[in-house]
């Protein structure tokens, strides 16, 4: 879809959000460790490393908590790189579904919305396409969530 068709889709329906089929391009997006909660109190002054490309053969890119996550501390001067086992104490109480994400040749439309996108991974699995950390981090991240809960969601924010 091009820009221009996004943009008047977006602002014809005004409060709407997308859910796109990954399907097509699900092979392209590798999905790497989890995140702890942007809005925990700790995560402001982190500044985590985006995945690079490189990493794609990575063999602990799920290993279930934040180890292999790397990032720096922007309390510090030094600019220190640090290991995602210092957050362990975090873990799990501020994991909420976020997690570093690579797109191998994306979809730069999906990537400019700016309505709440959510790629369709399984039929099962639904991730939400986020900004993570200060805007002028650039980091993005995928928020995974259950089909159900994705629901459910939508029906609470429907009924506010």
């Amino acid at each position: 879809m091009p820009l221009d068709e996004m943009r008047s889709r977006e602002a014809f329906y005004g409060n709407m959000i997308w859910v796109v089929d990954a399907q097509p391009f699900l092979k392209n997006i590798l999905i790497f460790g989890m995140l702890p909660d942007p809005s925990h109190h700790f995560v402001d002054d982190l500044l985590f490393v985006a995945p690079q490309p490189a990493w794609r053969e990575n063999s602990i890119r799920r290993s279930g908590n934040f180890d292999e996550l790397m990032y720096f501390r922007r309390s510090e001067s030094n600019y220190q790189l640090h290991c995602g086992r210092e957050l362990a104490d975090y873990f799990p109480l501020s994991y909420s579904g976020h997690h570093l994400f690579l797109w191998v040749r994306p979809r730069d439309i999906w990537l400019k919305t700016t309505k709440p996108t959510y790629f369709d991974l399984d039929g099962k699995t639904i991730a939400r396409l986020l900004r993570y950390g200060r805007p002028t981090d650039g980091l993005m991240c995928l928020q995974l969530l259950s089909k159900e809960d994705f629901v459910a969601d939508l029906l609470n924010a429907a009924n506010t």
